[in-house]
């Protein structure tokens, strides 16, 4: 069973969670419909996360509390599999909002430089999974041998 942190320990989670999201206390407060007050009170460990709170970090964010509540975190392979089980429509959603993510820190950068970068990225995906792919086979064909 997860054991249960205390309140620094969910409190420097959740800072880690806005500035990942690349939120101001402000901001994150704001999206969660709550006072900066309470916000800041809340990432300095001073106040709980109250439930209300959390479903709407949940439903908003839409990711599970786990991490923030037990620091436990999905391993890649969990995530993978969650992702594979999605239909196409979602899968979709999901890689435009990691390409936005992953191109929106330098805001000069181009709608052009976005879509090559968007390309090297798909490029890159698609060598690693075919790598991976051969690799499982070459595993299974020399595990089959034996």
């Amino acid at each position: 069973m997860a054991k249960f942190h205390d309140n620094k320990e969910i409190a420097g989670r959740l800072k880690e969670l806005r500035l990942n999201l690349k939120y101001t206390q402000e901001q994150f407060a704001e999206f969660l419909d709550i006072s900066v007050q309470l916000y800041k009170k809340m990432e300095s460990g001073e106040n709980n996360i109250s439930i209300a709170t959390l479903h709407k970090m949940k439903k908003k964010l839409e990711f599970s509390v786990d991490y923030l509540l037990f620091g436990e975190k999905d391993d890649q392979e969990a995530v993978w599999n969650r992702v594979i089980a999605l239909d196409d429509a979602d899968k979709e959603k999901i890689l435009l909002r990691l390409f936005f993510l992953m191109t929106s820190d330098d805001r000069r950068v181009s709608v052009r430089s976005r879509e090559e970068y968007l390309f090297q990225m798909l490029d890159q995906v698609t060598e690693g999974v075919t790598k991976e792919s051969s690799d499982t086979k070459t595993t299974k064909k020399m595990q089959n041998k034996r």
